[in-house]
């Protein structure tokens, strides 16, 4: 009987014990948020792009859009054989043309009344892009070219005219030239006095309306004068490397 009245008494006191002994726990938790919550550094809120903002694939400049690159829905479309098809989609167009083949490509952006879109093969623009990059490779402009203008010191005065008149017509070409004086096989040699004469001439000719960039330079009984016009002079020239005159 005692045990059976023990048992009762032992769950109410439990329960009425139960607060004073969560009560340091709960409140230590509460504390231990507190510290930590303002503890944290705000962050920064994450950013979203909306579907409408998303724009066609950018076109590099002096380069015509292409397939995903073209912003209208509907254009007129010109096929592989050269059929013309108004008003088609251009979503369909890219899903039935061999894109391992072809581009489509955006011919007439300002055709009205829709854009010109016409199917190209891909080996056929790359084959013309190599081609345009090759002949930009093999042109000179006035300003690669090096001329070069040959005599010797013995030369008559009438030769040396001849000479520096066609240094002259290359340099309000644009181009650079190389002025050469050596001695010739079997000439008679001349006076350190003569080359210099003759070296002086040929500065005060050409320095009227060019710039020596170079020399003179003496080596071997050799003199070489570099000159340049003083302001760049337009033109083509079809020749390449160094030309000699002499």
């Amino acid at each position: 009987m005692n045990r059976v009245v023990a048992l009762r008494l032992s769950a109410p006191l439990y329960t009425a014990l139960r607060p004073s002994l969560t009560a340091p726990l709960l409140y230590s938790s509460i504390v231990r948020y507190q510290i930590n919550h303002n503890s944290i550094s705000a962050r920064p809120s994450p950013q979203f792009t909306l579907f409408d903002d998303v724009k066609p694939n950018s076109t590099p400049r002096g380069r015509l859009r292409r397939d995903e690159e073209i912003s209208h829905t509907h254009v007129t479309f010109i096929d592989e054989e050269g059929k013309l098809f108004s008003n088609v989609s251009v979503q369909q167009i890219l899903r039935s043309i061999d894109r391992s083949a072809y581009f489509l490509i955006e011919v007439d952006p300002n055709a009205q009344p829709q854009p010109v879109c016409r199917a190209i093969a891909k080996k056929l623009l790359f084959d013309k892009q190599k081609a345009s990059k090759n002949k930009k490779k093999n042109t000179f402009s006035p300003e690669q070219v090096l001329k070069e203008i040959q005599f010797g010191w013995n030369v008559a005065e009438h030769d040396v005219k001849h000479k520096l008149n066609h240094a002259r017509q290359f340099l309000e070409r644009g181009n650079k030239v190389n002025i050469v004086i050596s001695s010739k096989k079997g000439a008679p040699k001349v006076t350190n006095e003569a080359q210099m004469t003759l070296i002086g001439k040929v500065k005060d000719e050409l320095s009227s309306f060019a710039s020596l960039v170079k020399g003179p330079m003496l080596n071997n009984e050799q003199a070489l004068l570099m000159f340049e016009m003083r302001e760049p002079v337009g033109g083509k020239v079809k020749a390449n490397g160094v030309e000699e005159e002499g």
